[in-house]
C-alpha cells in the first residue's frame, strides 16, 4: 500500500526493497519464480485513526506509481500491478463523504452509471461532481481536528480521543499494546466489561 500519511518517498522504494530480498532468498531454493506484487492506494476510511488525512489526488499517485514502475523496469523474477487511480480516488470521495454524495451517486446513475466498473465509467463519475460543484479538497484532503465530521452522527463505541492518540502514535512510529494484556481505554470497555477477554477467548 501506497500514500499512508507520513510516508517519505524511501518508504515507498522500501517495497522494491523487500521484495528483492524475497527474490534473493527464494531463489537458492527455486530456479521457476515469479513474484507478482499488488499495491494500492490509501484511502482514508471513517472510524479510523486516519479519518483526517489527507488522500492522494492524480498528481501524487502519477508520481509514485512511476517511482515504483521505474524501479521494477526490468526486474527479473518481479512483476507488478498496481491499483487503479480512478477507483481509489472515487473511493475517497465515497467513504469520508457527507450528505451531498448522496446526489452524486444519484446523479451518476441519471447519467448512466450502474454497477459497472469505475475505471470504464470514471468520466460519468466526474461529470457529476463537476455539475454538483463537488470540490476534491472538501473530500480528499485534510480535515481539522477540531470540527465534527460528517460520521460523527455514528457511535462505534470507541471514542475520538483514542482515534486521536493512535494518530500521534501513527506519527511517532509507536506501537499500541495488545489490548488483551493492557487496556488501552479505547471506550469499548464501558460497554463490553471483558472486551480483552472476550478477543483472546476468540483468537
Amino acid at each position: 500500500m501506497i500514500g499512508l500519511p507520513f510516508e517519505t518517498d524511501e518508504d515507498v522504494k522500501g517495497i522494491y526493497d523487500l521484495v528483492y530480498k524475497v527474490v534473493q532468498k527464494c531463489r537458492v531454493h527455486s530456479k521457476r519464480l515469479s513474484i507478482t506484487v499488488s499495491v494500492s492506494n490509501f484511502v482514508p476510511k471513517p472510524h479510523t485513526p486516519f479519518q483526517w488525512s489527507r488522500q492522494m489526488n492524480f498528481e501524487e499517485m502519477d508520481r509514485k506509481h512511476t517511482l515504483l514502475r521505474e524501479l521494477f523496469h526490468r526486474a527479473r523474477f518481479m512483476n507488478i500491478k498496481i491499483h487503479s487511480k480512478a477507483k481509489s480516488y472515487l473511493e475517497g470521495f465515497l467513504s469520508r463523504g457527507d450528505e451531498k454524495i448522496g446526489d452524486l451517486v444519484e446523479q451518476a446513475w441519471k447519467k448512466g452509471a450502474k454497477l459497472d466498473d469505475y475505471r470504464h465509467n470514471f468520466s460519468i463519475w466526474k461529470e457529476a461532481m463537476d455539475e454538483l460543484g463537488l470540490d476534491e479538497e472538501n473530500y480528499l484532503g485534510e480535515r481539522d481536528l477540531e470540527k465534527e465530521l460528517p460520521w460523527d452522527i455514528m457511535d462505534m463505541g470507541f471514542t475520538k480521543k483514542y482515534l486521536l492518540e493512535e494518530l500521534e502514535n501513527a506519527e511517532k512510529e509507536a506501537l499500541t499494546s495488545d489490548c488483551r494484556n493492557n487496556c488501552n481505554d479505547c471506550g469499548i470497555k464501558t460497554r463490553l466489561a471483558d472486551c480483552g477477554k472476550m478477543v483472546a477467548d476468540n483468537l
